[in-house]
C-alpha cells in the first residue's frame, strides 16, 4: 500500500508567488492545496486538515496573524510563515500566535524556499528522504 503525499497548505494572496510555491513543492513530492485569503485557508483546514501550512500574513480579508490563532486554536499542524514583512515585532507575533517558524521573503523567492526547505524536511514524503 502506497502512503499518501503530505499534504501542504499554501496560503498568499499573490497568484505569482502562490504558483512558485506550488511548483517546487509538488516538484518535492508534496500534495499541494492553495488559499487566497485567510477564510479559504480556515475553511480549507477544516474540510481537509493539511499535514503542514505556509502562511504569507497579508492577506486580502484577515491577517496571517489571525489565521494562525485560529488555526491554532484547534489544530497543532505545523505553521511556517513566509512573509515579506521583516519587522522584529511581527516576527515575534506570528511566532507568539502559533506559528512554528518564521522566513523571511524579501531576500527573493529563492532563498526564501531555501529557508523553509528545512522547516518541511520533516514532512516529506518517506519515498524521498
Amino acid at each position: 500500500m502506497t502512503k499518501a503525499a503530505t499534504r501542504i497548505l499554501v496560503v498568499d494572496d499573490e497568484p505569482q508567488i502562490l504558483r512558485a510555491l506550488t511548483t517546487n513543492l509538488r516538484g518535492a513530492g508534496f500534495d499541494v492545496q492553495q488559499a487566497a485569503t485567510g477564510e479559504q485557508a480556515l475553511a480549507a483546514v477544516a474540510i481537509r486538515p493539511p499535514d503542514a501550512i505556509v502562511l504569507d500574513l497579508i492577506l486580502p480579508d484577515i491577517s496571517g496573524i489571525e489565521v494562525c490563532q485560529q488555526v491554532r486554536a484547534r489544530s497543532g499542524v505545523p505553521i511556517v510563515v513566509l512573509s515579506a514583512v521583516g519587522e522584529e515585532r511581527t516576527k515575534v507575533d506570528a511566532l507568539d500566535a502559533g506559528a512554528d517558524d518564521y522566513v523571511p521573503s524579501r531576500s527573493g523567492w529563492t532563498s526564501s524556499w531555501r529557508g523553509c526547505g528545512p522547516c518541511c524536511a520533516a514532512f516529506r514524503p518517506r519515498a524521498n528522504r
